[in-house]
């Protein structure tokens, strides 16, 4: 704290008139540039095109965002630590906003016969822990493949096991 507050010229003690700790800090960054990515997820859910193309959008979107700003989350990450990171997520009406989006997807997706028929609110949870997986992962260092592969690996894994007529064995 006491860097932040050389770097931006005041005293440490204004810092905390408006954040408790660090982590409160970073978790505001965070926040804000979050906005950006709600924004791109935003025009992902408005525009008409149908379920592939909306799902690759929204995933290309995330691993792109995190991967511009892999430097914040990875030091809120360090910081905070991947389960309170995925808690604060979890309990943010945001969150569940995007969750039940995304649910909603699936469910006029497998009354259109485009998917089988599942639970849309699990298979939405499904879709979003894989790719918050993979994010942790990436900025961690931990996973280097392309954006293009990870897009592919999310988005072709929903597509193509949840294909219609597809036999739940």
């Amino acid at each position: 704290m006491q860097q932040i507050a050389d770097e931006a010229g005041i005293a440490k003690g204004t810092l905390y008139l408006y954040f408790k700790d660090k982590e409160d800090l970073l978790a505001s960054v965070a926040d804000s540039e979050l906005d950006k990515l709600r924004a791109e997820i935003d025009r992902a859910f408005l525009e008409e095109t149908g379920l592939e193309e909306t799902l690759r959008h929204i995933v290309a979107a995330q691993f792109t965002f995190f991967e511009e700003h892999s430097e914040i989350f990875r030091v809120y990450h360090e910081v905070a630590g991947v389960g309170r990171m995925k808690h604060k997520r979890d309990c943010h009406p945001r969150f569940q906003a995007f969750l039940d989006r995304l649910a909603g997807l699936f469910r006029r997706a497998m009354a259109k016969g485009e998917l089988r028929k599942a639970n849309p609110e699990g298979l939405a949870i499904f879709m979003v822990e894989g790719t918050f997986g993979i994010i942790v992962r990436r900025i961690a260092g931990a996973r280097k493949g392309s954006l293009k592969d990870e897009v592919e690996l999310v988005v072709g894994t929903i597509l193509r096991g949840m294909q219609a007529g597809r036999s739940r064995r």
